[in-house]
């Protein structure tokens, strides 16, 4: 059985991709032709790693759940890691496992609540939440899955391509209020000091709602000064990095952690991220700002707004390839690193190091 991963996720982690040719059918014999697969390293983020080879696909299925669920606190097993901690939320899938691997992924143990159908799984990654729930939402609204599948891929393609035109710059720009204020928020805050641009973090919450998340980095810190210990060279390249960082005045040492300059405080997970066709930068330094000790807890991107997709403006990029005889491209080292942020927000993006 296939692994599969959608080509927008395998783009977004800058995976390399082989070109091949497989047809793989489902249900109802409908096919599906693959072009191109890759090979990556499931991890949990700890000490369990496993390389796996994917089929790249457009789309997996749809959103799970279809609802957002209202599961009570008392239905939810405390002081135990999840592999999903925000599994009542409508999610896309992006990465399915297939049948060869997955009892290497299931563990000893499971729970199953009071008074309630979940149950929780162990895996490697943490409890998987199974089982049904019932929710407000979906007592007011049934629904029925009704599937018949017909091989049209040919039409499905045309019709997608000339619909795909919308993305080319002939339908109103479809701005939100949410990006709208983003926007303003970025207009009135940044400013030019010190011959950088300073920008403030564009908040939509309050402090108050931001939970430290300390306890989160520390032990995914441990899990990374591990895996450093046994690659000698990333450990060198992770540690010149920081290096690097904080002699170009990208990063600094917190004196005194303990008295932050605001009460906004967060504390960002890391890790290292390859891309071995990069002419600058091959070994970049990720942080985490999803990060969070629970579903019950918001993340640093929880509470910022997110700014406006600028995907749109690559038409007009390649528009203007196309007028003239010479062009010229050139890469900023390290762009957006070269951004200060302003003092009182800089407690918001902590991180620790050894």
């Amino acid at each position: 059985m296939y692994s599969f991963i959608t080509t927008e996720f395998a783009e977004l982690l800058q995976i390399k991709k082989e070109k091949i040719s497989i047809a793989v059918s489902g249900l109802n014999s409908a096919k599906i032709n693959v072009s191109s697969r890759v090979c990556t390293v499931v991890s949990n983020k700890s000490d369990f790693e496993m390389r796996l080879e994917f089929l790249c696909v457009p789309k997996i299925s749809s959103m799970i759940p279809i609802d957002y669920l209202q599961i009570p606190k008392e239905h939810l097993p405390l002081n135990i890691k999840l592999a999903d901690p925000y599994f009542y939320r409508p999610g896309k899938i992006d990465v399915l496992l297939g049948a060869q691997v997955f009892y290497q992924l299931l563990g000893f143990g499971q729970l199953e609540m009071p008074n309630s159908e979940l149950k929780f799984q162990n895996s490697v990654f943490g409890f998987i939440a199974t089982g049904s729930t019932s929710n407000s939402q979906s007592e007011k609204m049934k629904y029925t899955h009704f599937g018949f599948i017909y091989d049209c891929s040919d039409i499905g393609n045309d019709i997608k391509e000339f619909w795909q035109l919308e993305s080319i710059g002939i339908k109103d720009d479809p701005r939100c209020n949410e990006v709208d204020q983003s926007l303003e928020t970025f207009e009135k805050t940044v400013r030019y000091k010190d011959n950088r641009y300073e920008v403030e973090l564009p908040w939509k919450r309050d402090w108050h709602e931001l939970n430290d998340n300390y306890s989160v980095a520390k032990k995914r810190l441990h899990s990374l000064v591990r895996r450093l210990k046994k690659n000698p060279d990333l450990n060198l390249q992770y540690r010149e990095t920081l290096h690097d960082y904080e002699k170009n005045g990208i990063i600094e040492k917190v004196p005194n952690p303990e008295n932050p300059i605001n009460k906004s405080v967060f504390y960002m997970p890391h890790q290292s991220v390859f891309r071995e066709e990069s002419l600058t930068t091959k070994m970049r330094i990720v942080f985490d700002a999803s990060s969070s000790h629970s579903f019950q807890h918001l993340s640093l991107n929880d509470c910022l707004w997110p700014g406006p997709n600028l995907n749109s403006n690559i038409f007009d990029i390649l528009i203007n390839f196309s007028l003239n005889k010479f062009a010229i491209i050139s890469d900023i080292e390290k762009a957006f690193l070269q951004l200060t942020l302003d003092e009182k927000d800089r407690d918001a993006m902590l991180f620790l190091w050894t």
